[in-house]
Parts: structure tokens; sequence; C-alpha cells
């Protein structure tokens, strides 16, 4: 218990382990990325069963996941769809039938049905590769069956032993966001490679050059190229292409790495922390190509001979994908523990992968096929790893839903990630999905959720500043800590002092929010997988002290395949009214940010001057009375803050006086803390 309320504190079981010499009993304090992890282990749980309560609902419509529906699912279904299309022109035409198909779409998956024009399969085969579906008349291998498919999970591989009990595996975890933009140690990045041509077309790749550093860094390299005379630079456009050189993995025919990655040898820039992108083949050309070299006789004559390709059956498609995700992780897994430590201070390394195939390599009609196969697939691998997690990325609610649905049912011997929380804590995390699915949960989030993006605590913050102004930025010259007895305010009164009277070592003089909010500007990115998953719970209002932007990106990531038709799309999408720089009246989820934003450095709140013309100005009552509707509606979850921040405690006082006049603080159940 904390403040004035029940909080549950998420930690490994062995945190707190007594080690005894002599007559002196020591306890062993957790391990800050170890307590991260199961913090995250925590909140999946939390997501998964809340994604269970919700996901009838949101299949039912959905013809992805049609050979998952029940008997009676499978008639609702048919009556639901057969009343839509009876209805006249003119019924169409009226609001209220405009309102049950909107309803129908952003509750039932009817958007799916209706929203994707040409998305089964065979569909996408006739009108892009117009192949021929008919067999020739008199073919001696007319009658003979195709031998099945090369199996991926009957092939050897080293990475993948039987799990036994009593060893701490890694965990498989399950969120909705966009997978180029995850911070993580690798990914895997679905498409059509063409080594020749030195190029990865898709979705999931145009979207990590757009949005990583890793143009900017290519940029950049060419640039110091021209100063040492080493050529011409290249145009930031040409700086952002699909060409580069790509390099292939013995024993690998699925897999391919950027051979001149672009945090390798750019001096400063070598601690980015950028994700290893590993390109995987799941094209059509190539799955078409894969089943008829395989089966010569499946092809049909053609005037010009040889015959047209033939299309493969859906369980060599599917086999095709998983061959694809086994040689991603044999090869993520090699190249990540050759490069020393994971990213972002995590216990384990993190692998990301979507779900592949659904979207370029047209087999969006067996999605819920290819989640159940893949899932199985990670289960196995993390089972028997005790350095890795996999976070497999859906793109849409749907898809996430279905995936939770999955893990659910797989029984403990299957799935033992979840083992890693004690009772009490599984049994709170039931009770925060229920709260979660009925709309009644708030989040306060707090630094510790931006740390896992890859940016500091408010203490590293602080040192990045003084670093610029010693003589060689070592941390052995740090002294401002060591002088104010590390008390964060009285440090920023000291560096915002230096900042104003005086440049750094560069000659570079900036104000002391200047500094904060271009490095936070400059290096929030890359999505934490702590904020991934928050991200992926049902939630309407939210409050943070953050100075950056890393929730607004992750509400914009969320759903990111949903856009089109640009109706459903807008119903889908999370519209955020951020409060008070971007207030939205018609948004259905707002974000309030207490301290300020890196939108507008001389507004955030940082120094003791800053804290005390807050507290009595006007803006700070009004932003307060937002705060205090939440603790009194919802329940309130603080994630990534300390149980002795002086912003928890205060905000823990606030909810004893508003809620707790009559009755005692032992009933207090609003908040809680992860």
């Amino acid at each position: 218990s904390a403040g004035a309320g029940h909080s549950i504190v998420v930690a490994p079981k062995t945190a707190a382990t007594a080690a005894t010499t002599g007559a002196t009993t020591k306890t062993k304090s957790p391990d800050i990325a170890q307590s991260a992890r199961y913090q995250e282990i925590f909140l999946d749980k939390v997501g998964m069963l809340c994604a269970v309560q919700e996901a009838a609902s949101r299949h039912v419509l959905d013809d992805r996941f049609d050979s998952f529906l029940s008997d009676g699912e499978k008639e609702l279904k048919d009556s639901l769809l057969a009343f839509i299309n009876n209805q006249s022109e003119t019924a169409k035409e009226t609001h209220a039938f405009t309102y049950l198909e909107q309803l129908l779409r952003t509750k039932m998956g009817y958007r799916d049905v209706i929203g994707r024009p040409n998305r089964k399969t065979t569909q996408h085969i006739s009108s892009w590769w117009k192949l021929e579906e008919k067999q020739v008349k008199g073919n001696k291998h007319n009658n003979s069956s195709a031998p099945p498919p090369p199996s991926s999970s009957s092939k050897p591989n080293p990475t993948m032993k039987k799990w036994k009990n009593g060893t701490n595996p890694g965990h498989v975890f399950v969120c909705n966001s966009s997978v180029c933009e995850i911070q993580c140690d690798a990914f895997l990045c679905p498409g059509r490679i063409s080594v020749e041509k030195d190029t990865i077309v898709g979705s999931i790749a145009h979207q990590w050059w757009k949005s990583s550093r890793a143009a900017e860094l290519l940029l950049k390299r060419q640039q110091a190229k021209q100063a040492n005379g080493g050529g011409i630079a290249n145009k930031p456009s040409d700086a952002t292409s699909r060409h580069q050189k790509l390099q292939q993995h013995k024993g690998l025919d699925r897999v391919v790495t950027i051979q001149d990655r672009p945090d390798d040898h750019d001096g400063d820039n070598a601690n980015n922390n950028l994700p290893l992108l590993i390109a995987g083949e799941v094209s059509l050309e190539a799955q078409l190509q894969a089943y008829n070299d395989h089966n010569p006789w499946n092809r049909t004559s053609s005037p010009g001979g040889g015959g047209a390709l033939k299309i493969p059956p859906d369980d060599f498609r599917i086999e095709f994908l998983l061959e694809t995700v086994r040689q991603f992780l044999e090869l993520a897994s090699t190249l990540v523990l050759a490069s020393g430590k994971p990213h972002v201070r995590r216990e384990r390394y993190l692998l990301a992968l979507p779900i592949l195939g659904t979207g370029g390599g047209y087999a969006g009609d067996m999605t819920g096929e290819i989640v159940h196969a893949l899932l199985g697939m990670v289960t196995e691998f993390v089972t028997c790893r005790e350095d890795m997690d996999v976070v497999v990325v859906t793109a849409d609610d749907a898809t996430y839903a279905h995936a939770q649905v999955i893990r659910n049912h797989l029984p403990p011997y299957k799935f033992p990630c979840f083992q890693a929380l004690n009772k009490g804590q599984a049994n709170y995390a039931a009770q925060l999905a229920n709260l979660a699915a009925g709309r009644h949960l708030a989040l306060f989030v707090g630094a510790g959720v931006s740390i896992g993006s890859g940016l500091p605590s408010w203490f590293g913050l602080l040192n990045l500043v003084e670093d610029a102004f010693t003589p060689t930025g070592a941390d052995s010259e740090r002294t401002v800590g060591d002088q104010c007895d590390w008390d964060p305010l009285a440090m920023s009164e000291i560096l915002n002092d230096w900042c104003d009277t005086k440049a750094d070592r560069n000659g570079v003089q900036l104000s002391l929010k200047q500094r904060v909010c271009r490095h936070l500007q400059e290096n929030g990115r890359t999505l934490g997988l702590l904020l991934c998953l928050l991200m992926s719970l049902p939630f309407h209002s939210m409050v943070t002290q953050n100075y950056d932007t890393l929730i607004e990106q992750a509400c914009q990531r969320w759903n990111c395949s949903l856009r089109y038709p640009p109706s459903a799309a807008s119903n889908t999408k999370r519209n955020l009214s951020v409060i008070p720089y971007r207030p939205q009246r018609k948004a259905q989820y707002w974000l309030l940010k207490m301290h300020g934003c890196v939108s507008r450095p001389e507004d955030i709140i940082l120094t003791k001057d800053d804290y005390a013309k807050y507290k009595t100005s006007s803006k700070a009552q009004a932003l307060d009375g937002l705060v205090q509707a939440s603790l009194l509606t919802k329940h309130l979850l603080f994630v990534g803050f300390s149980l002795t921040d002086p912003n928890y405690l205060r905000i823990i006082d606030q909810v004893r006086e508003a809620l707790y006049i009559d009755f005692p603080p032992d009933n207090d159940d609003s908040t809680s803390s992860a």
C-alpha cells in the first residue's frame, strides 16, 4: 500500500532474495531491467485478458477469421449479412442504416468485409497476375496429388529445443502498433526482395525509411564523404531510396540484411540503438515460384509452352511464410548476440515481427490461420531461450484480439511465459482487464515509460546537459549531482544558470529548456514496448508529466493498417486531443500534458521557479481539475513512476482529499501502480 490507495508493485518473484552471511542478512534489490521486463509481462497479461472479452464481437463479421467461428456465430453472421444485403436502396440511404453500418464496422468487423476491395487471395491472383487455374485435359499429371509442402518445423534448428520446467523462458508479447517503429534489437521486414537490384519493396520497408533515423544517418554519411573528397552527396530523396546494398547469409535464402547499416560507422551516432532490419521474402511471386519449382507437374499448359504457374494451396503458403519466420529467428538470434548488450537497458534481447503475408503477400483471407501458426512457432522459440523475447505486432484491433484469444487458450506447458507472474499479480491483472474492458481505466504515464523508448530519466537528462559543459563529456567529470545531493530541482537551477551565462565546449549557447527539448525531439522516435502495450489497451483519458511526444506517436500507430475506406478508418483511428496544446472538441481520446511539451520549450516545468509559478497559475488550476475529474470517475493506473516520486505522492494526496473525506483510505481501490 502506498499513499491513499492499494498499489501493486510488479517485480520478479526473486526480486528480494535473502543472502545470509554469518549473523548478517542482506536483501538483494531487484535489477531495474529485470523489474521493467516483469512490468511489461504484467501489462501484456492485462491486455490479453481485456482483448479476450471483446474478441467474439470483433470476429463475427470479419471473414479473415471464418474458420475460428462456432456454428452459432456462423449462423449469426449469415443472418446479419443477409439482412444488410436485402435492404432496398431507399432503406440504405437512411440515417438509421448508416448508423447500423457504422456500428457493425467498428464493433463487429464489418469494415473488413466491405472495406478492402479484392482482398481475397484468389481475387488478387486473378487481377494482378492473370493466372490460369484450369488444368489442360489429357495432362498425364492431372490426377496426381502433389506431395505435402516442406515443413519448416521438421527442419533441424539448434535454436529450438524442448522447454523444460524450472527454466526461465522468454516471453511472447502481442501489441497493436507499427512493427518498424518499435524499439527492439531486430525486426522482420516482409516484402519483395531483389538482391540483384538491391531493393526491398513493401509497405513496412517504405514506412521504415520514412519514419526512422536510418535515412537521415545515411545522408550524413554521404555528406561526410563529400566533405572528405569522397564524391558528391546524394540529394535527401536519394538517401531515402530503397536501393541499398543487401547482404545474403549462408544457408538462409529467404532473409537478407542491409550490408552497410546506418549506425555502423557514424562516430557519435554509434549508440543510436537503431533496430536491425532483417528483410524476409513473402511476395506472391516467390510463393508461386517455390510451389511450382517443387511441383513442376502442376503447371498448366500455355500456347507459348512451359505452362502457367499453378496457384499453391493454403497450407503450402502458410508453410512458406513460416520458413521465412524460422530463418529470421535464426539469423536475428545470431546477429543480436554478437552485437553486445540488449538495447535500451532491457534484460533480454527483443525481436519484433508482424503478421507477415497478409498485405503484399496477398494472404489476407488466411490471417487467422497465419496468426495461429506464427504464435506456435515463436512460442516454441522463446521457451528454450533465456536471453530473448519476441513481440508479435498486429496492425489492426481485430487481429490483435484474435492473437490474444489464441494465447489465452494455449495450455501453460505450451505457453509458459506468464508463469513469471505470481498468483496475486495474475489476479490483479484480471481485475485491471475487467476495468479496461468496461472503459473505466485511465492512465497516468511517468518517465519510466519513455525510458523504454531510449530516452533518459530526469537525472539522465540533467547529466547529458552537464556533459556538454565538461572538458570531454566523461562521466567522471560530473560534479553537479554530488554538489546538490542529487536533488533534481537544485541540479536544474545550477545547469539553468550555466546555460544562460556561457556556451558549452562546442561554442553553442542554448537555454536549458531548449537543450532538453532538442535532445528529446532528436532521440524520441522509436516506441518502447511498454508504451505499445499501454496503447493496445482500451482507454479514453491519459495524463502525463513527460515532455516528449511518444504517446502521440503511439496513438497514431494504433490500427496503422486501417487506411481505407476513409470513412471506416476515421472511426477506427484514435483521434487524440492533446490538452492544452492541440485540443479537439470531437476527439474520443484526450491526453493531458501537465508539465509542458517539447513543441513549446518555453512552457515546460523544469526548475524550482517553474514549479512555484505553475502552482499559483490559473492554467494549473484548470489542468488539475481534469486530473481530479479522472480521479473521481476512473480507476487511475500509474505506470512508470517511482513510489517515492514527489509528483506521484502529490497526486496520491489529491486522491485522498478528493475521495476519502467520509471513509478511511484502506477501502480505496481507485488507484494502482505498476
